[in-house]
């Protein structure tokens, strides 16, 4: 996968994601299990706000020349990835999550599905050093 695919989904999910929990936290939340507790819908809204600007960032560098920086990037996400996956499953069955986490982890997975492959691709604009 060309690097600048692989940042434009990351922003797109990021961004789309983003702009429910901080717009309709209260339906957000609902979805995975969260109390309607006024702190806990701020908290949703904090981590929206956060998605927001974690997709802003991955939209203006999606175009980025600097390889090592990019391969960085794309390493950490699938760690991230794979760590998302392992706490949403541990969640989902000691009861810290409703069902709905399992779509978290299809999701994790198939982004570090798109790191994997954007770590392989020859049009990934990486430095063999």
């Amino acid at each position: 996968m060309k690097t600048s695919a692989y940042h434009s989904l990351w922003a797109l999910i990021c961004l789309g994601y983003g702009a429910v929990f901080t717009l309709i936290p209260a339906l957000a939340g609902s979805l995975y299990g969260l109390s309607s507790e006024p702190q806990v819908l701020m908290m949703a809204r904090y981590f929206g706000v956060t998605l927001i600007g974690y997709g802003m960032f991955r939209w203006m560098v999606r175009h980025s020349v600097d390889s090592s920086a990019t391969q960085l990037f794309v390493t950490t996400d699938l760690i991230h990835c794979v760590l998302l996956s392992a706490v949403t499953v541990y969640a989902i069955f000691t009861g810290g999550q409703n069902s709905f986490g399992w779509g978290t982890v299809l999701l994790s997975i198939g982004l570090a599905w798109a790191a994997l492959s954007t770590l392989r691709s020859k049009d990934r604009g990486f430095s063999a050093a």
